[in-house]
């Protein structure tokens, strides 16, 4: 079931917003669908999905589903899973994977206080362009003592700050007000709304590039056995992830977070 939100505001930037992720929503379709991309991101759902509640009856919200690449893994461990998202294509393209959709603004959700155990936002953070608020309306809707797992790219990589630059300036996939997020900059806001930094998760160096950005970078896009070829990338960052020196220079950073 899909409803509507009347909060969802209509100020020129949202409007942009919507009519970005329409046009991106076969893009994510080409990521996501391959052997190699769906192996790679079932890896990833399952880090995020390991820092949640076990409690089949947990509240928890997906902010900014997008197209539902977690929401059915969510809805099938838990009987309370809502997805919110601003796009109505997005939400479409979810094939109702969720208990409850809602399209609405994450920057002003609407929902009540303490209204969900726990809350997972998955690569969309960037996106917004009120990146404040949204963490503020979090620090809302989540209870006490519920948590917030977030997953972003991460902007601590010294390497990738230059080619992430330009891609956001030149890309048609990016609007004016997304951006990169140093992990320091993104702790201390989730810090001043009332969140304490449980553990910080820094993942993917061959992996990331190679299988979770196929629409990108479609080497493996048609790779017989793509699944074994991701899960031997998902291997050898274990490994890399260990060298101290390469540690820090990860594409993905995850942060998991409780409400104090």
């Amino acid at each position: 079931m899909i409803t509507t939100a009347d909060s969802v505001p209509t100020e020129a930037t949202k409007r942009a917003e919507i009519e970005l992720h329409s046009r991106l929503v076969r893009e994510y379709e080409k990521r996501h669908r391959p052997a190699a991309g769906r192996a790679y991101h079932d890896w990833w759902n399952g880090r995020l999905l390991g820092n949640l509640p076990r409690s089949e009856g947990a509240r928890v919200l997906d902010l900014s589903c997008g197209t539902g690449v977690l929401l059915s893994a969510l809805g099938e461990r838990y009987s309370g899973a809502v997805g919110i998202d601003l796009s109505p294509d997005m939400l479409a393209a979810t094939g109702g994977s969720a208990p409850r959709l809602v399209r609405g603004d994450s920057e002003v959700l609407p929902f009540a206080t303490g209204a969900f155990d726990a809350a997972v936002c998955r690569g969309a953070l960037h996106h917004l362009p009120r990146l404040e608020l949204c963490i503020k309306e979090l620090g809302r809707v989540v209870r006490r003592g519920g948590r917030v797992v977030v997953s972003e790219p991460s902007h601590d990589a010294m390497h990738l700050r230059l080619p992430r630059w330009a891609w956001r300036k030149w890309s048609a996939r990016f609007g004016e007000h997304h951006r990169a997020l140093p992990s320091r900059w993104l702790v201390a806001r989730f810090e001043a709304a009332g969140f304490a930094l449980v553990h910080k998760e820094r993942f993917g160096y061959l992996g990331f590039p190679l299988c979770g950005m196929l629409d990108h970078l479609p080497v493996l896009a048609r790779a017989k056995r793509g699944d074994r070829w991701a899960r031997a990338l998902i291997r050898a960052d274990d490994a890399i992830g260990k060298v101290p020196v390469l540690r820090r220079e990860s594409w993905g950073l995850t942060l998991v977070l409780d409400r104090l």
